[in-house]
């Protein structure tokens, strides 16, 4: 009989013996077979994309206790004993400008592993300008003046301080790069 029993094998041992008329029946044959059942494939909350400034992602995995092992690393599996495999505790919160990747696949004892889940976040930096806009020059892509802020989508930098006055804005990246936007007559 086969029997299902909550993330535990499924036990089968099938007999068999051949009969024929004329001859002697054989000797009975009999084979245990183990079936495992299969980890649900995780997935992860919100499902991947382009989000501004940061993502806190969730990963979540429907077979009850359940080992949900994630790489932040293309080249790497999620594996139980892996090195750059990480057992996934809390939300993982994704600041880096850019896009990660991040590979998931679940684990529980006595049961095949999950399909892997792959997803990509993709994370852009945000600034805001204002001021005099004639000819585009506040990075908002338009050409008229903004009394109020405007966001200024920056993909390769990340601003750690800005500054502004009344016809420009200055932004200093990460690595201490200034970049401006504004009127530029100074």
């Amino acid at each position: 009989l086969l029997r299902q029993g909550g993330g535990r094998p499924i036990q089968a041992t099938p007999k068999a013996m051949a009969c024929m008329d004329d001859m002697v029946d054989s000797l009975v044959g009999e084979a245990r077979y183990s079936i495992l059942e299969v980890v649900a494939t995780p997935s992860s909350n919100p499902p991947g994309g382009l989000f501004c400034e940061y993502v806190v992602v969730k990963m979540e995995c429907a077979t009850p206790d359940a080992e949900v092992m994630y790489t932040m690393d293309d080249s790497a599996e999620p594996a139980r004993d892996g090195p750059a495999s990480v057992r996934y505790a809390e939300p993982i919160k994704i600041d880096e400008v850019g896009w990660t990747p991040i590979r998931v696949k679940a684990y529980r004892n006595g049961m095949w592993a999950s399909e892997e889940y792959t997803v990509r976040y993709g994370v852009e930096a945000q600034a805001m300008a204002w001021g005099l806009g004639d000819n585009g020059r506040l990075g908002t892509g338009e050409e008229r003046t903004h009394p109020r802020p405007g966001r200024v989508v920056l993909q390769d930098n990340r601003v750690a301080a800005a500054f502004g006055g009344p016809s420009t804005t200055a932004l200093i990246d990460g690595e201490g790069a200034v970049l401006t936007c504004g009127v530029g007559l100074h």
